[in-house]
């Protein structure tokens, strides 16, 4: 889908969200903390909602992104419509991206220092302006953006490299054994992520490194808020 339809799409769903739940549009905006002039013109097409608003959609009506963003809501039976909201939230919410005079996507930078901070205000525009950014030629199409690697869990990539990965949407489309930057609340963690072995913790992901000498650790889908599939790694000539 084309931008346009996906924005096109968006809105038509936030109006079967809204009337599933039997709320008015002012009931709505009172909950979101928006106006009901403002739900009224994302409805209507006239409007699209900023990066915080969509948030706040999709963790009150707990759907994810990709399913409001591809899926037409109107054809799904009542019954559907509530298993789709009734699943565990994956966590991954909207991204949000700064852009060049000529409207091309940057690639921000997140020093290791930087990392705790970007894990906080992830949904931050104005946070992701104070990053160092940068361009690649010859990149597929996608958003990408670039984090600096502490430590030696993933050798041979060394402490100090530039992982550049490229946004993935949501957990469900991570595949087994490859390599990933995973934002979560309390940091920024570069793995290979497998589907946990164990069935009690289906859902959730074991997180393993290249380095043996570092034992694998679970986290759950819920507490994963960005992810990046690693796809050109930056460091010096040793």
């Amino acid at each position: 889908m084309k931008d346009d339809a996906i924005k096109d799409q968006i809105c038509e769903n936030l109006v079967i969200l809204r009337e599933h739940k039997g709320l008015t549009q002012g009931d709505l905006a009172e909950i979101l903390g928006s106006t009901q002039k403002s739900i009224s013109s994302y409805e209507r097409k006239r409007a699209f909602p900023k990066l915080d608003l969509l948030n706040a959609y999709l963790e009150y009506f707990n759907i994810s992104y990709r399913d409001l963003a591809r899926q037409d809501l109107s054809k799904l039976r009542t019954d559907e419509l509530e298993r789709l909201l009734s699943k565990k939230p994956n966590g991954a919410k909207v991204l949000a991206i700064t852009v060049d005079h000529d409207d091309n996507e940057n690639i921000e930078l997140v020093p290791v220092k930087a990392a705790a901070g970007y894990a906080q205000g992830i949904g931050d525009p104005e946070y992701l302006r104070h990053l160092p950014r940068f361009r690649l030629p010859f990149l597929p199409a996608g958003t990408y953006r670039a984090f600096e690697i502490a430590g030696s869990s993933m050798l041979p990539v060394q402490p100090g490299a530039v992982v550049v990965g490229k946004f993935v949407e949501s957990p469900d489309d991570i595949k087994k054994g490859e390599a990933y930057i995973l934002v979560m609340e309390d940091g920024v963690v570069f793995k290979r992520v497998f589907h946990s072995p164990y069935q009690e913790h289906e859902g959730d992901f074991l997180l393993v490194s290249d380095n043996p000498s570092y034992e694998p650790f679970e986290v759950e889908a819920s507490n994963i808020q960005q992810i990046w599939q690693a796809y050109k790694i930056i460091s010096d000539v040793s």
